[in-house]
């Protein structure tokens, strides 16, 4: 059997095509895998600095608010020594006269550290609320750049999909 040189350099040119074809498509996917690589990178850079900001900003109010319960006892620890020794005075003085003025003076530091602690309770409440809408909005940006990211796998996974085929003209 014998082969005709048209026949020969027919395979070999279908054979370098296809051989030139599969070098392409390789490099364009080497290409746009380290174009996702660098892009990752980035996004991984970008919320370790989300990161830290939000974990420096819990600090920073965990700190102001420890500085505030720290000032807090310590004015009403003074308040209470101050108010203890007023109160030991008169007693030494007029004991009798005293159980009846001590008991309505109880009554009123009770009544205004009552509404003191409301008023601080409201105020930390308000404080969390405001932490939580906080974290609450990071939580979204943070789940949106989650779906912006399935969408570029689904971008890239549809440019990685099985090559078109050619149509042969019968």
């Amino acid at each position: 059997m014998t082969v005709s040189i048209e026949l020969v350099t027919m395979i070999v040119t279908v054979a370098s095509t296809l051989l030139g074809l599969a070098s392409g498509f390789g490099w364009v996917i080497s290409r746009m895998d380290a174009r996702f690589t660098g892009f990752e990178q980035r996004m991984d850079a970008r919320f370790e600095k989300a990161e830290q900001r939000v974990d420096a900003r819990f600090e920073r109010a965990e700190q102001r608010m420890d500085a505030r319960f720290a000032g807090f006892e310590q004015r009403m620890d003074a308040r209470f020594a101050g108010f203890e020794q007023r109160v030991d005075a008169r007693f030494e003085g007029a004991e009798q006269r005293m159980d009846a003025r001590f008991e309505k003076a109880e009554q009123r530091v009770d009544a205004r550290f009552e509404r003191a602690e409301q008023r601080a309770d409201a105020g930390f409440e308000r404080a969390e609320e405001r932490m939580d809408a906080r974290f609450d909005r990071v939580e979204a940006d943070i789940a949106e750049v989650k779906a912006d990211i399935g969408e570029v796998k689904v971008a890239v996974a549809r440019l990685e999909g099985p090559a078109q085929r050619l149509l042969v003209a019968r």
